[in-house]
């Protein structure tokens, strides 16, 4: 594992051609105006200072030929970075709904339901890759019947498939929050990620021995670590990190 304690803007150019395997990022998602944002947060959310059109033009060059780069956010993220992201050349895929246990922005309450969810949106480069028997979760063995319609003389013809473990993974996942982390894991980042899901998003978009790219790093891990990527979940893939100097 790689990390670059430096600015996206003068890191990404630097990177070579078409070297990695897998982008996964979470980019500061806050344009304009965020009313009821605490001041020390913004630092964090603020996504003004981000020269868009240079970041997602690198990320292009720098991935691979079909391969997947994924953003966390929610639907105004992508309402305004979307049209930026596929100007570079990106092709929209499919969003991934998190389902979080605790609820959050408490500030904003009274004008609007708390959020219990964020979007993980999927982009690719060329072709989607998709690793599906490592994006499993868990489930015990099943056996299904599955009628295949009737003949001529009505007589219902079936046939079976068996489940031996594990479930393919949907467009849903559930995993914690930051309030639902244990003490000793949680970092002073306000948007962290849970380490299990950063890994499971790991290892459906990439292979053993790929190469992990992690612009604007703010996925919230204690010490710059992604699970998948050098240690944790999985340890065969490699990874990079940007992360900014403030």
């Amino acid at each position: 594992m790689s990390l670059m304690n430096r600015d996206a803007h003068g890191a990404l150019p630097e990177l070579p051609t078409e070297s990695f395997d897998l982008v996964l990022t979470d980019p500061p998602y806050l344009f304009g105006n965020a009313p009821r944002v605490r001041k020390e947060h913004m630092p964090a959310l603020d996504g003004s200072r981000i020269r868009w059109p240079l970041v997602f033009g690198e990320l292009y060059r720098i991935l691979k030929d079909d391969r997947a780069m994924l953003l966390f956010g929610h639907a105004s993220t992508f309402m305004r970075l979307g049209p930026e992201i596929s100007a570079a050349g990106f092709r929209y895929c499919t969003d991934i709904v998190w389902v979080k246990p605790g609820p959050v922005n408490f500030l904003q309450c009274r004008q609007k339901p708390l959020s219990r969810h964020e979007l993980i949106s999927v982009w690719s480069k060329g072709r989607l890759r998709y690793n599906p028997d490592e994006a499993k979760g868990p489930g015990g063995p099943y056996r299904k019947r599955i009628p295949t319609g009737c003949s001529f003389y009505d007589v219902e013809r079936r046939s079976s498939a068996e489940c031996l473990g594990g479930r393919y993974m949907t467009d849903v996942l559930f995993a914690p929050n930051k309030c639902h982390f244990r003490k000793g894991e949680r970092t002073p980042h306000p948007t962290q990620k849970p380490l299990e899901l950063v890994g499971r998003l790991v290892r459906a978009f990439s292979y053993p021995g790929d190469l992990c790219a992690r612009p604007l790093r703010r996925l919230g891990d204690n010490d710059g670590r992604l699970p998948g990527a050098g240690e944790g979940v999985h340890g065969d893939r490699g990874q990079q990190g940007i992360r900014s100097n403030d």
